[in-house]
């Protein structure tokens, strides 16, 4: 039976002031790219409702070789 590997990254900006929707969404399809370059589905980009410094990317990888 094969495993499917989802990833959740959590990630907080250096920055002491929110990024704009515009700089966010250039991040987001940036590392979108390198990952499905890599065969790696991204499930999805968010930001913390409560902490708006704070962000969250889900990935998922075939297996857990693929995630290795």
């Amino acid at each position: 039976m094969r495993t499917v590997v989802y990833k959740l990254y959590i990630s907080r900006s250096l920055s002491e002031k929110r990024l704009g929707d515009g700089e966010m969404e250039r991040i987001f399809k940036g590392f979108q790219e390198i990952y499905e370059k890599n065969g790696v589905k991204v499930i999805g980009a968010w930001e913390n409702e409560e902490d708006s410094l704070e962000y969250y990317l889900i990935t998922c990888y075939r297996d857990n070789d693929h995630y290795q």
